[in-house]
């Protein structure tokens, strides 16, 4: 998508924002199970295991932070789509 966005129908940008926003649910649900371990035995991690979670935890965010920047793509596209629409109707 990229720079190149609008050489393409609104609906083709949506679908592979969509698509990217399951991705990225997806590998923070299987990062989020990975540290199920950490987080139980969080009082009783020796360093190793401490940094593990800490790498885990950073993993998670950056997941989560693609998954909140293409809710936020999409409704900037979707008010966008819906404002020219009625700038049109009233032309």
């Amino acid at each position: 998508m990229g720079l190149a966005g609008h050489l393409v129908s609104s609906q083709v940008v949506i679908r592979e924002i969509e698509r990217w926003r399951q991705l990225h649910i997806a590998m923070m649900q299987q990062v989020e199970k990975l540290d199920q371990h950490f987080t139980q035995h969080l009082d009783s991690l020796d360093l190793k295991d401490l940094y593990m979670h800490l790498i885990i935890r950073r993993g998670i965010r950056y997941q989560k932070e693609w998954v909140d920047w293409c809710d936020e793509a999409l409704e900037a596209i979707d008010r966008t789509v819906k404002h020219k629409a009625a700038q049109s109707r009233q032309n």
